[in-house]
């Protein structure tokens, strides 16, 4: 190969990054100087997965793998192993006798537990890679077995789970010693490992994330300095309780950021969260969506935090007392505390909560309009009208690089201007061409099932009838949203249905290109709907396989046009 002028190895890396796993592979074979240069980036990270699902294959099928001698060679060149599943041809031990020893990150994914032999030599890997920065570990147990067992039979192999777990754990805690980012799900906390990890805590560990633990009493976290922990994650953890005195947080001097799920019913006491702050001076981002916070004690946290926020995750929920209702979560006061102190340029995730409060169409569009950096909005609603009212005043939103907007935009009715409304949405939604996910509907956790049965009821829905939601169509100004070609989830779960045309259809295909995922009712009849899904969705899924993807379209459209979807023009003819 004959030397370039432009073939720098500077080059060669700002390229690397656009390059798939085929066309790394490919470069390699270039020749000498491209082989020594992209095979470490190659080999860098060994991802073990599920297949890409196609119409030629199913989920029995197996990922393929490397030959034995091939991972041999190359072992030695792995820094990041992610393994998303375990098969009788792929095991951990595989990797037993290579050079596998110069791993940094280690990603197991939370279906992997340790109750399966396919998990066996994992304490050989903490062994022999005491360098490693970042661990995911799971325990011996998944979701679905984290329940009592009643057999004998049951009860030794729970045994015999937690003492190779135990083994495991006490591996990792006293042979990786330079861990910076831990996080540990199904793990319980036995006294063996405190020791092992107050010293992983007290040297160099800056991110802590604990899901489902047991043993993690807050009195066990006394004297356990965490200098240099800066992001504290605890999700759904039994031990925790923010009442009356979380000590844990009050050893995290440098904490930035505070993420705490599920508080089991407890209402917090505001004088803990007054002692966090004054524990950790430099909190900045806060996610406590899972907590009973009244509006009052939410607005005394934003305003005695002394720096502006980077994110904020709040809840906005209406409990009942006995005293009566009490809105609980973001409201009133704590958007005047958010006002006042907050809506700066270092803001870049806010949700203020998906249910109905005391969150309105202004408190919206003034973050809207304030936070220059801002990449996340989450909320209730907002008034289209109001939308296209606040442009005339103020112009475009200023939040020009926003990647997820969550929020629901209504329609009151009657509106004799519902299409001018719309048109004025949609020409503020156009601004944001850096947009993934575009969520106007209401926001739910249900599963896909649920949504599709609440999609098709009959059941009236009074709020529905009193307001629409903004219409994906060409004659309702969707023409406007041509730049957003970053777009990969499109939501319009709730308020009134959608009733896409043929011609609205073929437009998101030549404009949305990259859409993964669509939720939500598009038309009416439900084997149409599902077809759209697919037809929008189906390009992004399998982009690799050109001739699968033409084929599997092409039945989909078929199938529109079977079933009797039609442009706008031909229905009225009709």
């Amino acid at each position: 190969m004959e030397s370039n002028a432009w073939d720098l190895p500077e080059i060669r890396a700002l390229i690397v990054p656009y390059l798939s796993p085929a066309s790394l592979h490919a470069c390699v074979l270039v020749s000498k100087v491209w082989h020594d240069f992209f095979i470490r980036l190659l080999w860098a990270t060994f991802h073990f997965g599920p297949p890409r699902k196609t119409s030629t294959t199913s989920s029995s099928d197996e990922p393929q793998l490397p030959e034995r001698a091939t991972i041999e060679k190359h072992a030695h060149l792995i820094q990041n192993l992610v393994v998303f599943d375990l098969t009788p041809t792929f095991r951990l031990d595989l990797f037993r006798g290579t050079p596998l020893t110069s791993l940094k990150e280690l990603h197991l994914s939370p279906s992997i537990s340790s109750n399966t032999t396919n998990t066996s030599h994992l304490d050989w890997i903490f062994r022999q890679n005491p360098g490693l920065q970042v661990v995911e570990y799971n325990g011996t147990r998944s979701k679905s077995q984290w329940s009592q067992r009643n057999t004998l039979e049951q009860q030794q192999q729970e045994q015999q789970e937690q003492e190779k777990e135990k083994e495991e754990v006490l591996v990792l805690l006293d042979s990786c010693r330079e861990i910076v980012d831990l996080t540990m799900r199904y793990v319980e906390f036995k006294e063996e490992y405190w020791e092992g990890f107050r010293r992983l805590c007290a040297t160099k560990l800056k991110r802590l994330v604990f899901y489902r633990g047991r043993g993690l009493e807050d009195a066990k976290w006394d004297g356990i300095p965490m200098p240099h922990l800066q992001e504290l994650e605890i999700l759904s953890a039994d031990g925790f309780v923010m009442v009356p005195n979380p000590r844990m947080i009050f050893q995290c001097p440098n904490l930035r950021t505070l993420r705490w799920s599920d508080n089991r019913g407890q209402d917090p006491d505001p004088y803990s969260f007054h002692q966090i702050l004054a524990s950790c001076p430099r909190l900045d981002a806060l996610d406590v969506q899972g907590m009973a916070l009244p509006d009052d004690d939410i607005a005394t946290f934003l305003t005695r935090m002394t720096h502006p926020a980077r994110e904020i995750i709040l809840p906005t929920t209406k409990f009942p007392f006995e005293e009566g209702p009490r809105f609980i979560g973001f409201g009133l006061k704590a958007f005047e505390a958010l006002a006042r102190q907050h809506l700066t340029e270092q803001l870049v995730v806010l949700d203020i909560g998906p249910t109905s409060g005391f969150v309105t169409s202004g408190m919206v569009l003034k973050v809207l309009h304030s936070c220059t950096r801002l990449r996340e909005i989450g909320a209730c609603r907002v008034s289209g009208r109001d939308i296209c009212e606040q442009a005339q005043v103020e112009g475009r939103w200023a939040c020009h690089g926003l990647e997820v907007f969550n929020v629901r935009v209504v329609f009151e009715l009657p509106d004799e201007q519902l299409v001018q409304t719309q048109e004025g949405v949609f020409r503020q939604l156009s601004g944001l061409t850096r947009l993934r996910v575009l969520n106007v509907g209401t926001r739910t956790t249900t599963t896909i099932q649920q949504q599709m049965d609440s999609l098709f009821s009959t059941v009236p829905n009074a709020e529905a009838e009193a307001e629409s939601s903004l219409q994906f169509k060409l004659e309702y100004g969707l023409a406007q949203l041509a730049g957003l070609k970053r777009l990969e989830i499109l939501s319009v779960v709730g308020g009134v249905p959608q009733k896409l045309a043929r011609e609205d259809v073929e437009w998101m295909r030549r404009w949305w290109r990259g859409l993964k995922i669509v939720k939500g009712q598009l038309y009416p009849e439900k084997k149409v709907n599902v077809a759209i899904w697919n037809v929008l969705t189906i390009r992004a899924r399998w982009r690799e396989g050109q001739e699968e993807e033409a084929k599997d379209e092409e039945r989909f459209l078929g199938l529109l046009d079977e079933l009797g979807f039609r442009s706008t023009a031909a229905a009225a003819m009709t």
